[in-house]
């Protein structure tokens, strides 16, 4: 069965461009007599993501003023609702979201003219989690089960794919999108395991709580590797070219600092949500097993891309295979050539 619907995002960026004063991009700006940026001139950027961990390159950029560098008025703020990111794109509301990949041939089948700008997490952290003790050994046992989704339309594809290679279906289980609280629902008996979930976000929040919780990644059911995030645009209406390599260049920044020091990031992510400055330390473990997967060139694989895109129109969840260099461009990056990536997964 092939869905076209572009679902809810767990990763959601919504930037409302607004330009103040003439011009745009870096045209836009006007510099001040001590090199600082006019706050007058700035490019109003709003971005609706969960200030979390996998975003913390995002998150360090602007605590650290390197989008106001770059020109940008940048805002963040967790979605209170979980909205059609890819809707918000072609309506206009959105200049750019961040999506995992699988979302994309999804957007591109639907008629949503999507292109991926830059890497933010380079390879999958999602998988099936339950709780060992739980009487689940298997996919098998998940029959007649609760399972929480973040709400993401591929991975609710992705777990048919799972469930069918235990001889079992859609109808076998139930399904909860739970898309902020799954781990405290599998902690409370609520959910029975989680779909999309990640060792380093669910899975550390689980043994927090002094639980072991049972990890399989998505490599295990044979779903080929992809992006976890990407920052992605509708190709028919795109920010200036300068904004978008003021927008990287700060993103990119902000994670190389985030990787080379996590403390400082850890901070960061406490000062951007306004929590105490002492309650920073409750991040370290997250980050720690988050900053190895972030990407720091931003460059994406034409080749997993290609290949994942082949996977899911084999099994029937697109009907129109996109190639892969159409759909992603490294042009906004440092150093790009506007060529796309040739290289393995690593």
């Amino acid at each position: 069965m092939v869905r076209n619907s572009c679902a809810v995002l767990l990763a959601v960026v919504a930037l409302s461009l607004l330009l103040i004063g003439c011009g745009n991009g870096a045209e836009g700006q006007a510099a001040t007599k001590d090199g600082e940026s006019d706050p007058g001139h700035l490019v109003h950027l709003r971005i609706d993501a969960s200030p979390g961990v996998e975003n913390v390159g995002l998150v360090m950029a602007n605590q650290r003023g390197y989008f106001r560098e770059a020109g940008l008025q940048v805002t963040l703020g967790r979605p209170v609702s979980w909205p059609n990111a890819f809707g918000y794109l072609s309506g206009g509301s959105a200049d750019l979201i961040v999506a995992p990949e699988p979302e994309v041939p999804l957007a591109q089948d639907g008629g949503l003219p999507v292109i991926g700008l830059r890497s933010v997490v380079e390879r999958p952290t999602e998988g099936l989690i339950w709780l060992d003790g739980s009487g689940i050994g298997g996919v098998a046992d998940l029959k007649g089960k609760t399972i929480a989704i973040p709400g993401l339309s591929f991975q609710e594809e992705f777990l048919e794919v799972v469930l069918a290679q235990a001889g079992l279906d859609r109808t076998d289980v139930k399904l909860r999108p739970l898309p902020y609280t799954a781990a405290a629902a599998l902690a409370a008996g609520r959910v029975d395991a989680i779909f999309g979930g990640s060792r380093n976000v669910e899975g550390l929040e689980l043994e927090a709580k002094g639980l072991k919780p049972v990890f399989t990644p998505l490599s295990k059911f044979g779903i080929p590797g992809f992006e976890q995030s990407m920052l992605l645009a509708d190709s028919t209406r795109m920010p200036s070219e300068d904004t978008l390599i003021g927008l990287i260049a700060a993103i990119d920044r902000g994670t190389s600092d985030a990787i080379e020091d996590p403390e400082s990031a850890a901070r960061a992510l406490a000062a951007e949500l306004s929590e105490p400055e002492g309650t920073a330390g409750k991040w370290l473990p997250s980050l720690e097993a988050t900053l190895p997967l972030l990407s720091r060139s931003g460059r994406m694989s034409v080749p997993l891309a290609n290949r994942l895109g082949a996977w899911m129109l084999d099994r029937g969840m697109i009907e129109y295979e996109a190639p892969a260099d159409e759909v992603m461009t490294n042009a906004y990056l440092q150093g790009g050539t506007g060529e796309t990536p040739g290289g393995e997964e690593s």
